[in-house]
């Protein structure tokens, strides 16, 4: 019933941009870039390699927008809807993903096997 799952990452070059400001009285802004030269991965089960990707050129894109009641209202029974929306952009130039016969089902037990194993530690 058990399995051993591995795999492997391999990343080119990373190139990573942040900004955060938060100041009071101002809605927070958060933007992240993340900028990746060629990619490989590869998920393996049992000795066997049941998932393999390639990408190059990614880069991706991530910035929250805030839409939240600064200030607090003298009557607190009033509930102001607050929002938070993330926006992103993921673009790449080549992306290939090869999988085997078994891919699918091993994914599954793979899943499953994590499952019971977080299960029986909390």
């Amino acid at each position: 019933r058990g399995g051993v799952v591995g795999g492997t990452i391999y990343v080119n070059a990373l190139e990573m941009v942040s900004h955060i400001s938060e100041h009071p009285n101002q809605q927070p802004s958060h933007k992240i870039q993340i900028t990746m030269g060629s990619t490989e991965a590869r998920v393996d089960y049992m000795g066997s390699s049941i998932l393999m990707g390639i990408f190059s050129n990614a880069d991706l894109k991530l910035q929250d927008e805030w839409k939240v009641n600064l200030f607090t209202p003298l009557d607190t029974s009033i509930s102001d809807k607050s929002e938070i929306f993330i926006h992103g952009d993921l673009q790449w130039d080549i992306i290939q993903v090869m999988i085997s016969r078994s891919t699918t089902p091993d994914l599954i037990k793979i899943g499953m096997t994590l499952h019971r194993s977080y299960e029986h530690t909390s």
